[in-house]
């Protein structure tokens, strides 16, 4: 499965139906945090760039409804003034400058036939996440020494937290590995200048060559080259299904509102239920 996926169901069923146990579900919350600690602790870090560092590097599947998107293609002139090469090396520029910021991403995913809409938000200077879709709401926060991974589920007016140990391993959504991607030559070519919702973009295709099983597109704002979208579609080995997922992103300053979005605690008349919840070394019962 893969992470985004995970942690995607960390909050919910399965769109199979199928429930992740508990100790599925703080595995993805370690590999995700332990690349928002690498940041915390003094390596640049983009939290805009968390999903497209991923997709660029194989390690999660970020996809679209192609319906979604409206291009304009560009008269061949206005795509050679800027070349692929300037297009990414402004866009890894654009991931340094947000990196202390909010990032808001609403997220559209179709699998085995059903879809998905959720939102995220990610603070660039802690690392802190927070999720909410489908009836179930969770939040990764820190202490600096443990993690603590908290869930909560509308459904069955139940909740669930657990802590683990921090750790500064590096993970394959640091702003090196963005950059990496980003500027490897020949990994994108760039498809033209594109209106998405009437703002003005520049659109990049990775090379299927090189994207294994998945394709990939992402949009910049073609002034600010902040990312805007990526869209990908991946067929998951051993099977004939195509997940289709649709990021797009905003990134906000660190405001008191916007922070309280990761304050996130318990309705006091739901029951605690720490069944979902792993079992497993360094991983404790949260207070």
């Amino acid at each position: 499965m893969r992470l985004d996926e995970e942690l995607s169901f960390a909050m919910r069923s399965r769109v199979a139906g199928e429930r992740l146990d508990g100790a599925a579900l703080v595995a993805a919350a370690e590999r995700a945090h332990r690349r928002r600690r690498t940041a915390r602790r003094g390596a640049v870090f983009a939290a805009g760039g968390l999903t497209l560092a991923a997709a660029v590097t194989g390690v999660v599947a970020l996809s679209g409804t192609p319906t979604a998107v409206t291009p304009t293609a560009p008269p061949p002139a206005e795509v050679a003034v800027r070349p692929v090469s300037y297009v990414v090396a402004r866009a890894s520029d654009a991931i340094d400058r947000n990196k202390s910021k909010v990032t808001y991403v609403r997220t559209h995913t179709t699998a085995n036939g059903e879809t998905r809409d959720e939102e995220e938000w990610w603070d660039g200077a802690t690392g802190d996440w927070r999720r909410h879709g489908d009836g179930v709401d969770a939040a990764i926060t820190t202490d600096g020494t443990r993690d603590k991974f908290l869930v909560i589920d509308h459904t069955t007016r139940t909740w669930w937290a657990v802590t683990y140990p921090a750790t500064d391993q590096q993970g394959s959504w640091s702003k090196q590995d963005v950059q990496a991607a980003l500027q490897e030559k020949g990994k994108f070519v760039l498809v033209g200048e594109e209106s998405l919702d009437g703002r003005a973009t520049l659109h990049l295709r990775a090379d299927p060559a090189k994207r294994d099983r998945t394709e990939l597109d992402l949009w910049v704002d073609a002034s600010t080259y902040d990312l805007v979208r990526t869209v990908s579609r991946l067929k998951p080995s051993g099977t004939p299904d195509v997940i289709v997922s649709t990021y797009d992103y905003t990134f906000v300053p660190r405001s008191a509102e916007e922070l309280e979005r990761f304050r996130l605690e318990p309705p006091a008349d739901y029951r605690r239920d720490q069944s979902d919840a792993p079992q497993k070394s360094g991983v404790e019962p949260a207070k």
